[in-house]
């Protein structure tokens, strides 16, 4: 028997049309479970496959999604960063489950320009952007020329683009309210506000203070990176100042484990003296020495949702943004 080698080779077998063929091994709702048993039984015999990736460059796509990590250079946030491997591992596993490949790249210093490279050499059909930054501008750029991209971030309104990420105002706000009703009064937030996101995260501070009409003296805020060093450094200084303080609100779970650390190497206790707060809930903070209590970011329904639109846009669809509800999850440094 002369081997099937085409489309055409294998619709004659079968007695249908090409496009039957096509459509049966695509597992097509549009065709009966007897014509696709029978298609793909002539298929196997002749161990005939659809070369994906020829479709795909006819069809003008790769078949591939880009991932790019927006690293800002002054953030100190590292690719080792938990919180971003938990993300883009949830990201990794959705992607797969609708059949595409994954193009993972980071940049520390966001460009249009290198972003939209991906697409127009072909190398991705859309683009998932993990973070911000502190400048949307490129990113306001890319949406005014349709490219298909979806920001894990903080979601603005009026937005030119869509943004899946959680309600950072509210999670910070449930983290300060909980020092503030543990009796804690002297509060410090740490993180740096030049961030879309961690802007946020104090505004959220802020407004809990207010609600207990606590004026400035009681609050105190200190920049800080998205590393263990940052929170350490950050603490020791505050300390060495000899403030009033009682309670301290990290915008990461790392700078507040720098934060323990340098609260412990003043002779002083994590929650007796000081209760400290994180944000995201990576693995670790459980398994911490005293166990965080953080703000835990639903990464798997973000990463989820961000795939979906994405994939809604490649095909002339529309993406929808969304605001993650944020969990507060109390232990022992609090």
């Amino acid at each position: 028997m002369k081997q099937a080698k085409t489309l055409a080779d294998i619709a004659k077998l079968a007695g249908v049309a090409e496009s039957t063929v096509s459509r049966a091994l695509k597992n097509s709702p549009l065709i009966s479970a007897a014509t696709k048993q029978k298609v793909m039984a002539i298929a196997s015999e002749h161990n005939f496959h659809i070369d994906v990736r020829a479709q795909n460059f006819k069809m003008g796509k790769s078949q591939t999604i880009a991932v790019i990590i927006n690293l800002n250079p002054t953030s100190g946030q590292v690719l080792s960063d938990p919180f971003l491997l938990g993300l883009v591992g949830c990201i990794a596993d959705e992607v797969a489950t609708k059949g595409y490949d994954l193009l993972f790249s980071t940049m520390r210093d966001f460009s249009a320009r290198q972003a939209l490279s991906y697409l127009a050499g072909r190398k991705a059909d859309g683009l998932l952007i993990v973070g911000q930054g502190a400048d949307p501008t490129a990113l306001d750029y890319m949406a005014d020329q349709g490219v298909p991209f979806v920001v894990w971030g903080q979601l603005c309104r009026p937005s030119r683009y869509v943004t899946v990420g959680s309600d950072n105002h509210k999670g910070a706000y449930l983290a300060t309210r909980h020092l503030l009703e543990q009796g804690r009064s002297n509060l410090l937030f740490l993180g740096d506000t030049n961030h879309i996101e961690i802007a946020a995260r104090y505004q959220g501070f802020q407004q809990a203070l207010a609600e207990r009409q606590l004026d400035a003296s009681h609050s105190m805020h200190a920049s800080a990176a998205f590393c263990m060093q940052s929170g350490f450094e950050q603490t020791q200084r505050i300390l060495a100042d000899n403030k009033p303080l009682d309670g301290i609100v990290c915008s990461s779970d790392l700078i507040a484990f720098g934060c323990i650390n340098a609260i412990t190497a003043a002779g002083k206790k994590t929650p007796s003296d000081i209760a400290v707060t994180g944000y995201d809930n990576i693995l670790m903070a459980e398994y911490f020495a005293p166990a965080l209590t953080t703000v835990a970011q639903d990464i798997k329904t973000g990463a989820q949702h961000m795939v979906s639109s994405l994939m809604a846009m490649i095909d002339g669809g529309q993406g929808q943004s969304l605001q993650l509800e944020p969990a507060l999850v109390v232990r022992e440094s609090t």
